[in-house]
């Protein structure tokens, strides 16, 4: 692992430490995404200010900044976490899938198909992330199949089958299996349950049972 020094955490793009882990449907395998991912999160772990980044307004004209940093991205051969989600106020005014569309076609404009085939896009609805509360796994599955559908429309069938869609917003150990069962939901990204040995345990154990 390279030792240099992450990125300065108040930057909307976060190279993952351990606090995140990247937790693989497919081979059931928790991990470490130091290198080569970057996460890119549009709300920076904090409610959205108005009118500004990726799915504030959706009829707005506002140029998504993290589409810029996946442009240079595919140019610099890195592979992005796209974190995509609403805030509370969104989620009670039933503004879900609005808020997410734009998420998804603005921050995936300009980028080549092969390039999108191969990132990964996390559900993390912003009133889930550290707070305890977390999407049921039928909201997870309906938003991340939702998710595939949008990518689906811009880039074909054979992408949006094969970008890795994943649930993000308190998994723990009790219900990683229930999100990851979900035929849409290709992974979980983990963020506090990582950090304790404990749970990281009972986690993969849960997994395998």
């Amino acid at each position: 692992m390279d030792n240099a020094a992450p990125p300065n955490p108040k930057t909307s793009i976060v190279a993952a430490t351990t606090t995140f882990l990247v937790l693989l449907k497919s081979t059931w395998l928790l991990i470490n995404i130091f290198k080569p991912f970057t996460q890119i999160n549009p709300y920076n772990n904090t409610e959205i200010p108005p009118n500004t980044g990726c799915g504030i307004a959706v009829k707005s004209a506002v140029k998504c900044p993290e589409n810029a940093k996946m442009i240079a991205m595919e140019k610099a051969n890195l592979t992005p976490i796209y974190c995509v989600g609403e805030t509370l106020a969104q989620f009670e005014a039933n503004e879900t899938k609005e808020v997410v569309k734009e998420q998804v076609v603005k921050g995936l404009e300009g980028l080549s198909a092969e390039y999108v085939s191969k990132m990964i896009i996390a559900y993390e609805p912003v009133w889930s992330i550290g707070t305890g509360k977390n999407a049921s796994k039928e909201i997870a599955q309906d938003v991340c199949h939702f998710i595939r559908k949008e990518v689906a429309k811009l880039y074909g069938r054979k992408v949006a089958n094969r970008v890795i869609i994943q649930y993000g917003g308190s998994v723990k150990p009790h219900n990683v299996k229930e999100y990851l069962t979900q035929p849409d939901i290709d992974g979980a990204l983990v963020g506090g349950a990582s950090l304790k040995v404990e749970s990281f345990v009972e986690m993969i154990e849960n997994l395998i049972a």
